[in-house]
């Protein structure tokens, strides 16, 4: 009689352990603001951060047109860049994705640096100023841009004076870019930063020279930096939830004992 008890018991905390995540995963669904990704990476780090970085970067469909999380600026930003690639021919170098309030362009291999190299080419200066000309105009004091620029290199080890990892060369690649975003524009060099994976974050696996091609890259992930006060909220409520799972959890093994 005792044990069915206890059965009963951990039933019962089994379910109100479970109260608090549905609440929370009801509450940051119904958000309009909720961010889709996190881009609170600096150029401050380490190479060691980088390298256990797995995730694979292939894009994620845009959202409907009339999601409420997409902010219309974004909107504008990608019709206006999106022109530009078609007008400069660039639409087999260049992808561009919404996806919910970040706005995330790639630049691929083919017009960005020679062979492990971190000097942008012309032609990809002339993108970089395209683009900070748009930032410029479409910015918006009470919510800036805020800007992350991310580079990413293939497998093949480097090991020179200048580079002596993949990681040091993405991170010169992508401050490289950063640079034309910032002086060209004007903006708050505040609200941009820049990072690099080094091979850590490859879109499709390095076994094959189209493949590497694919995987050396510069991404710039762009959103509005009024968006920070859902992502404050955001993480304190799932510290609450974090800390109720876990009392609950701490009863659940005190009725084992």
């Amino acid at each position: 009689m005792k044990s069915f008890g206890k059965i009963i018991l951990i039933g019962i905390l089994l379910m109100v352990a479970c109260l608090p995540i549905i609440a929370f995963l009801i509450w940051s669904g119904s958000s309009t603001d909720a961010p889709a990704h996190a881009v609170e990476n600096t150029i401050e780090d380490t190479a060691e951060n980088t390298d256990d970085s797995v995730a694979a970067n292939t894009p994620i469909p845009s959202p409907p047109a009339n999601d409420s999380r997409v902010d219309p600026v974004l909107v504008d930003l990608m019709d206006m860049f999106e022109d530009y690639i078609a007008a400069e021919g660039l639409g087999d170098s260049i992808e561009i994705v919404l996806n919910g309030d970040v706005l995330l362009i790639t630049l691929g291999s083919d017009i960005m640096h020679d062979h492990a190299n971190a000097v942008i080419l012309p032609e990809t200066r002339l993108v970089g100023e395209a683009l900070a000309d748009m930032l410029r105009e479409l910015n918006r004091p009470e919510n800036p841009f805020g800007v992350v620029v991310e580079g990413h290199t293939d497998d093949v080890p480097i090991s020179t004076e200048r580079y002596p990892s993949n990681w040091h060369l993405s991170v010169d690649r992508a401050v490289g870019f950063l640079e034309i975003l910032i002086k060209h524009s004007g903006l708050d060099p505040g609200n941009f930063s820049a990072s690099g994976s080094g091979e850590g974050s490859p879109r499709v696996p390095n076994d094959s020279s189209e493949n590497r091609a694919l995987n050396r890259r510069i991404e710039i992930l762009i959103s509005l930096n009024g968006d920070d006060g859902f992502d404050t909220r955001y993480e304190a409520a799932l510290e609450q939830v974090t800390e109720r799972i876990n009392l609950r959890l701490d009863e659940l093994r005190r009725a084992f004992e």
